[in-house]
């Protein structure tokens, strides 16, 4: 798209939408695209904040085999095709929200907690 296109655009959205109203000082959305996140800001007036899903990949690399599954762009189809291939009430979901990021020392001490069971 142009700057001009773009610029047009951006403007006749701020206009149409000016009449609605947020009365929270933030907008809080579960995902959006980081490009989007300006014109949001620009047509809204507020800040924009993530609300999930956020993964700090730099902690827990993404990785798949036998024996665990951490985050990653699975689908539902691969988690099931994995989950399949486990004895029945041998496997524990654990989740700590998106904004929570764990040490690696937090990761791994969870990890002996639930191997002990």
């Amino acid at each position: 798209m142009g700057a001009f296109a773009s610029s047009s655009f951006n403007h006749r959205c701020k206009k149409s939408l000016s009449d609605l109203e947020y009365p929270s000082p933030n907008m809080y959305l579960e995902e959006y695209e980081d490009q989007n996140r300006g014109l949001i800001t620009y047509i809204f007036g507020k800040e924009v904040l993530r609300t999930g899903p956020l993964v700090n990949e730099e902690v827990v690399p993404f990785c798949t085999n036998d024996d665990h599954i951490s985050h990653g762009n699975l689908s539902d189809e691969a988690i099931l095709e994995w989950l399949s291939k486990k004895d029945k009430s041998s496997t524990v979901f654990v989740s700590f929200g998106s904004e929570f990021y764990m040490s690696r020392e937090e990761i791994e001490e969870t990890a002996i907690g639930l191997e002990l069971r």
